[in-house]
């Protein structure tokens, strides 16, 4: 069997978190006149004033760990208190972590990488209500994922910094088809089925096949890592000979396949 494989790469994850990072500390010059007003009603002046609830996605893949890491650095280097929640691909954890952060009084400041983006949304208001400076990571909030460029941003937080959306998934198929016409069945790989980006690629995926020479044959949900992409595989091409494409969510799943 010959499969055809498509990757894209992306932004490095220290440079984009280290970034969104930047970008709350210059906020804290732009807001209320050269200051930001935290939920305890104090004014920030200086980085070291920030008290940052951290609400990674996950610590199991490479991915996860170098953004965390970036994050974390970034933040001690200027002199930022920062804690790292780890929903551990959970969006029910993440939700707990997050509700707690804003109702415990200790943070001034949310950094949010959303497992699921409609589900974090009335926290992302609350703690706007509160005066908590967010910042919104790789996914966007209340369905901003299937916006473009400005419109990813969710008023009231600092700032969004995305990486997967609708929109950029749709590219990625868009430019498959066309540089491909022989077309073929295709199985997508993703992470978790409850995770947003796992979502947004089946959904790209069936709008941007329609009506080529493509489709999709099936839908594996698994959870990043290589040895549950290779147990998937083995069962998928024994089952399915007729695969020859495969789109894999993320890289450290390849190797697996």
């Amino acid at each position: 069997m010959k499969l055809k494989s498509y990757s894209k790469s992306r932004v490095s994850e220290q440079i984009r978190w280290s970034m969104a990072l930047l970008l709350l500390v210059a906020a804290l010059v732009t807001t209320t006149g050269g200051s930001a007003m935290a939920s305890s009603n104090t004014k920030i002046t200086s980085p070291r004033q920030l008290r940052i609830a951290y609400i990674a996605g996950g610590t199991s893949n490479t991915f996860l760990t170098t953004e965390n890491a970036a994050t974390m650095s970034t933040a001690k280097a200027y002199g930022a208190k920062i804690q790292m929640f780890d929903p551990e691909f959970n969006p029910t954890t993440q939700y707990n972590e997050m509700q707690s952060a804003i109702s415990g009084g200790k943070f001034n400041a949310i950094i949010l990488l959303p497992l699921d983006g409609t589900v974090m949304c009335p926290l992302v208001k609350q703690a706007i209500k509160k005066h908590i400076l967010v910042v919104t990571g790789v996914f966007m909030v209340c369905g901003l994922d299937y916006k473009s460029g400005p419109g990813t941003w969710y008023p009231g937080t600092v700032q969004s910094v995305p990486a997967q959306t609708n929109s950029w998934m749709i590219d990625f198929f868009k430019e498959i088809v066309a540089t491909n016409t022989t077309g073929g069945q295709v199985a997508i790989f993703t992470g978790p089925a409850v995770l947003t980006l796992s979502q947004i690629t089946t959904k790209a995926a069936t709008q941007v096949f329609a009506g080529t020479k493509f489709s999709v044959a099936t839908t594996i949900a698994g959870d990043y890592t290589s040895p549950t992409a290779y147990t998937a595989a083995q069962n998928l091409f024994t089952s399915n000979p007729n695969i020859n494409v495969v789109f894999v969510n993320y890289a450290g799943m390849t190797a697996g396949i």
